[in-house]
């Protein structure tokens, strides 16, 4: 169960990160 919840935490980190960076781009 930690491993999942930890994947989601990374997962939501990366979508964050790209959402960012394609937000500052345009």
């Amino acid at each position: 169960m930690g491993r999942q919840i930890i994947g989601l935490i990374i997962g939501i980190a990366v979508i964050g990160t790209l959402v960012a960076l394609y937000a500052t781009s345009v």
